[in-house]
């Protein structure tokens, strides 16, 4: 059974349009501190604007905003560790190339099989390594990583 006001395919077409905004999102972060902004002024138009966005959302669907406590603290956990982890991704890109700053952050994948190897709860394969290594080499490729000097506080 359908919820009310269901239409077929709105959820993929938010999903696709959120991944849009986020990626044009983080290639403009470059100008955008060549014109002054620092990166708190980035974060902080990220999260008032997702914030308007979803109160409008929630308004049009007549859905209360209220979450019962437990949901709202992990609510609030998620949104810190999102915030970190942007604001870690947008700090990066004042100092490299916004290339190579996603190239670092999606390195997590290969982390997350690494630790599970060792941790033994994942089972290590050496077509899951060489699918891991393929994929990080396609980053690499796609997003033109550049050589030479580095800024190390880029890549922290």
């Amino acid at each position: 059974m359908k919820p009310p006001g269901y239409i077929p395919g709105a959820g993929s077409a938010v999903a696709f349009a959120s991944a849009i905004v986020f990626a044009t999102g983080i290639t403009l972060v470059a100008l955008i501190y060549e014109d002054g902004a620092n990166v708190h002024a980035v974060n902080l138009s990220r999260v008032l604007a997702f914030a308007a966005i979803m109160g409008l959302a929630l308004a049009v669907q007549r859905v209360s905003p209220i979450l019962p406590p437990r949901q709202a603290l992990q609510c609030v956990v998620v949104g810190v560790l999102f915030c970190a982890d942007l604001y870690g991704l947008l700090s990066s890109i004042r100092y490299i190339p916004v290339g190579l700053a996603i190239l670092i952050m999606y390195t997590y994948p290969l982390m997350v099989a690494v630790a599970g190897w060792l941790m033994g709860t994942e089972s290590f394969t050496l077509d899951r390594l060489f699918a891991i290594l393929a994929a990080f080499a396609g980053l690499t490729l796609a997003l033109h990583a550049p050589e030479g000097a580095i800024d190390w506080r880029g890549v922290a």
